[in-house]
């Protein structure tokens, strides 16, 4: 059920998606909590629309540049994103996040994915295609328990500053991860 090779990507995906639980999970409430709900939805269409728009770039550039020069830029948006949302909002503030967001989290997710299906045997390929599903899966719930422990305690605007937490731990796993392998571009499979 778990392939060695493709374990250490699926740690960095768990990591990710526990911190954009918190977005799935919150968003809403936080929304609601700071007078902000028109703009939340906003929010998710700008998200859904910027990774409309970049991921088709960051996956040729992954295959042009390599993976770790899309990667390392996409998880600093990411958190650019998350602590945008942590900081006292306006309309502007909390869609512009959402952009930064859909682009970062959109984009090293994809890229992640190729990543873990790459690193396996073709024979392989379905069994780490459930690994990434199931980290994402993983990720989003044990993030979403552990962040409303946070939200319960501290507010819904620190929830977002611990998620950048768990996006620099994601991003320090991968750097672990990237110094151990060849850095070569990402191979498409024939």
């Amino acid at each position: 059920m778990v392939d060695k090779k493709a374990a250490p990507f699926a740690l960095v995906v768990f990591i990710l998606a526990s911190a954009y639980s918190e977005i799935a999970s919150f968003l809403a409430l936080y929304a609601r909590e700071i007078n902000l709900v028109k703009a939340a939805s906003t929010f998710l269409m700008f998200y859904a629309g910027s990774m409309f728009v970049f991921r088709p770039f960051t996956g040729v550039w992954a295959d042009r540049y390599g993976a770790n020069k899309i990667v390392y830029p996409c998880i600093i948006l990411f958190a650019i994103g998350m602590v945008m949302l942590s900081l006292p909002q306006t309309a502007i503030m909390m869609i512009l996040a959402g952009v930064i967001i859909g682009i970062g989290y959109g984009s090293v997710t994809t890229i992640l994915q190729t990543q873990i299906i790459s690193s396996v045997e073709r024979e392989r390929v379905g069994i780490a295609n459930s690994l990434y599903f199931n980290s994402m899966d993983l990720g989003m719930a044990i993030g979403a328990f552990v962040l409303g422990i946070v939200a319960n305690s501290f507010g819904y605007s620190s929830v977002f500053v611990f998620g950048t937490v768990f996006i620099i731990v994601g991003g320090i796993v991968y750097f672990a991860l990237a110094s151990e392998r060849k850095k070569e571009p990402l191979m498409p499979l024939d």
